[in-house]
């Protein structure tokens, strides 16, 4: 019988791995094995290889967002033959910052622990993104800078490969001649890709200040953050750093990040086992992506 893999990012204790298996296999009960893939171009490798390994198998590849533009995100989501897909959001973390998902742990916490601590956590959802829209006001700077450079990469793939790669010249037979020719050629290569980026307008430095002074000004808005995007499209590893920091700092939270993010993913898998309507949109579309590959009928 054909296999069904998912592929996710990082290590076998992961985040990603943990998230996914407490949503898609215990809350969905899909059929599908979940493999992490690693980082940097492993997951596309890992991903290849599982359904090179097996005729008939498939294997689906969820990625991190990170600093790249929504409409070809939404757009691979359109298409049902894409098998390489990514977060709407930043990355996994953004979804176990929803403010509601962690007023439910600090519920948990008040009825289940027994210190000073806990009376001093955040009351509601409310507070608590209070809490988070202050802190990602901290990360303007940093989120406007990464989102500035993404950009600016992706306009420089446009223009030519800047990369100098060892040639593929026979170890053996390959001449001096034949590699002094190669990486010419990469040279030359590199030449034109430079001289294409120096005549480009948009890598000028009056533009790239302009260019950041657009971003700074949408991300800047009060509704960037009244709205929730922030949680969206910031970087969600370090919100939730300065979470972990915040509680360690005013409520004396005793445990580390790595327990609260533990504890979070807990509480996302209680939460959607027992409340049907605490859910996300991209877990959906990617559980009926997932009923699809393994034949499951699909939920509207």
């Amino acid at each position: 019988m054909a296999q069904v893999f998912l592929v996710c990012e990082g290590e076998r204790n992961s985040v990603d791995l943990r998230l996914l298996d407490a949503i898609l296999a215990q809350r969905y009960g899909l059929p599908v094995q979940i493999e992490p893939g690693g980082g940097a171009n492993q997951p596309r490798i890992v991903r290849r290889w599982l359904e090179q390994r097996v005729p008939g198998d498939t294997a689906i590849l969820i990625h991190d967002r990170d600093y790249e533009p929504l409409p070809p995100i939404l757009s691979g989501w359109g298409d049902p033959n894409e098998r390489c897909l990514f977060w709407t959001a930043h990355e996994i973390e953004n979804y176990i910052l929803e403010p509601w998902l962690i007023h439910e742990l600090f519920d948990d916490y008040r009825r289940t622990v027994a210190a000073g601590w806990v009376g001093r956590l955040l009351p509601d959802a409310a507070a608590v993104d209070a809490v988070l829209q202050a802190e990602a006001r901290r990360l303007f700077n940093d989120h406007v800078g990464r989102t500035l450079c993404g950009e600016l990469r992706r306009h420089k793939g446009t223009l030519g490969n800047t990369e100098i790669n060892v040639p593929p010249v026979d170890p053996l037979a390959g001449t001096a001649a034949q590699w002094q020719a190669e990486i010419q050629a990469q040279i030359t290569r590199l030449h034109a890709t430079c001289a294409a980026v120096a005549a480009t307008p948009d890598f000028q430095a009056i533009n790239v200040l302009a260019a950041w002074g657009t971003i700074e000004a949408a991300v800047t808005q009060p509704v960037y953050l009244a709205s929730g995007r922030y949680r969206q499209e910031m970087k969600g590893k370090r919100l939730l750093n300065l979470l972990w920091e915040h509680l360690r700092r005013h409520c004396g939270y005793p445990g580390t990040q790595d327990r609260l993010t533990d504890d979070l993913v807990g509480t996302a898998r209680r939460v959607y086992q027992s409340v049907p309507h605490y859910t996300f949109a991209d877990f959906d579309n990617l559980a009926n992506r997932l009923r699809i590959a393994t034949g499951v009928p699909t939920i509207p």
